[in-house]
């Protein structure tokens, strides 16, 4: 697999085959843990994790456009957490900081149109990020680098039975409370790449 030289064309194709399927494994995720089936509902919400930063890393790369080959990202696990361990805080921050840009924008000029609403959350966004990455405290970042070093094994203990440090372990032991930190997660960074999937205007064919 070679995604090194594709076209503007074909790499926007992949960002929202990408971000369709991070959609549909969040969704069976979430209808898994209505249903009670907490371990097979983290296994999803991980893995739409994954699907979704294959979506970020292939934006960053037309973006950046320096002819990187982001092909390892299609076939390692760990490559892409690995992306999430140390870019989840980013992410987080970028989205947050996003949200309230908008609803202060929205709060100063409600009689606006949307053009000028979103010039207006553009000039209060990078304020509302530097603030957020401040107050980050490096606790918080070791908390989140751990959990996503242990996110691949709770991913293959959400599907399967396995037998680990002497006792048995199951799709049934994850607890409630453990499946809606790692969804908070999920539709965390679904969120954040959904805003890829119009980037198609004004892209040319190389």
């Amino acid at each position: 697999m070679d995604l090194k030289n594709l076209s503007d064309k074909e790499y926007i194709e992949g960002i929202k085959l990408c971000i369709e399927n991070a959609q549909t494994l969040f969704k069976f995720g979430n209808h898994a843990r209505i249903e009670g089936n907490f371990g097979l509902a983290n296994s999803l919400f991980i893995l739409s994790c994954e699907e979704a930063i294959k979506a970020f890393s292939i934006y960053n790369a037309i973006t950046i456009g320096d002819g990187r080959d982001i092909s390892s990202i299609f076939r390692n696990h760990k490559y892409k957490l690995a992306i999430l361990k140390e870019g989840y805080e980013l992410i987080s921050s970028e989205t947050k900081a996003m949200d309230k840009s908008f609803k202060q924008a929205k709060k100063e000029l409600p009689k606006a149109g949307n053009e000028e609403i979103e010039k207006r959350a553009n000039e209060l966004y990078k304020k509302y990020y530097n603030e957020l990455l401040e107050k980050i405290t490096e606790k918080e970042i070791e908390s989140n680098r751990e959990w996503w070093d242990k996110a691949n094994m709770n991913k293959q203990n959400g599907f399967y039975v396995g037998f680990d440090g002497g006792k048995w372990v199951s799709p049934a032991t994850f607890s409630e409370r453990e499946v809606n930190v790692t969804a908070q997660k999920a539709l965390l960074i679904l969120g954040h790449v959904l805003r890829y999937k119009d980037i198609n205007e004004g892209v040319n064919e190389k």
